[in-house]
């Protein structure tokens, strides 16, 4: 959690992108609730009651929300894409100024690969999470709360009905998040061994053939495979 919130930090420093991308968001999900209350409008009193002028309304509010909907989009994307990469660039930069200040013994410790991951693979989780993960975690509550709050207000009864699921749903989210976490850990742990391998193989120039091929090739393809769902969840 406190990793987390350090990452947060990074994006504070752009907070006015930020407010931007999340009041986008919230009108994204305002206009997403409004939409089936307008087609409830078409199909009860439109097309119920014959009603030309309501149809004629309807569809001219449906427009207009789409259109909206969509500016309201591509400022989320924007805004939130702007502050990720931003957030991306200062943490390669504070990362490298930490690695100039380290000692020399550290340097001979540490394997270039796992460094290579560090600055790579990791920062870019860093920035999906500052620019994707927030934003879908608010999203999908915001939503859900307002949703819920909307059924229960037109019908209890049914809404206890459509509920009746969501522990099971939640129960197993719960246990797929508990699985492939360490999974997920265990394939960036790999990655830095896989890029260590790689860094410590590479030779100047071209060499077209060497005697020990055959080998290096079993060990690469050894890395490649551990764990056993690293090809797995890496291209899927």
């Amino acid at each position: 959690m406190a990793i987390l919130l350090r990452l947060l930090r990074f994006a504070y420093k752009y907070k006015l992108f930020t407010l931007i991308g999340y009041l986008c968001l919230i009108g994204t999900i305002i206009l997403n609730l409004v939409q089936p209350l307008i087609f409830r409008q078409v199909i009860d009193v439109g097309i119920g009651e014959r009603n030309s002028t309501v149809l004629m309304e309807m569809a001219f509010a449906i427009v207009v929300v789409n259109v909206v909907s969509s500016f309201c989009g591509f400022g989320m994307s924007y805004c939130n894409e702007y502050v990720s990469q931003r957030v991306a660039y200062d943490i390669r930069n504070d990362l490298y100024d930490h690695l100039q200040r380290l000692s020399f013994a550290y340097h001979d410790r540490a394997s270039t690969g796992e460094l290579m991951s560090r600055v790579t693979s990791d920062v870019e989780h860093s920035r999906v999470f500052v620019g994707t993960g927030v934003l879908q975690l608010v999203n999908t509550v915001i939503l859900y709360v307002s949703i819920l709050a909307i059924m229960l207000s037109l019908s209890w009864e049914l809404s206890l009905v459509s509920l009746a699921t969501l522990p099971l749903i939640g129960i197993t989210a719960v246990q797929y998040g508990s699985r492939v976490q360490p999974l997920f850990r265990r394939v960036q742990r790999q990655w830095a061994v896989l890029t260590a391998l790689l860094q410590s193989r590479r030779l100047p120039g071209t060499r077209s053939k060497f005697p020990s091929a055959r080998r290096k090739t079993m060990r690469f393809s050894n890395a490649t495979s551990r764990p056993p769902a690293f090809s797995h969840l890496c291209f899927q």
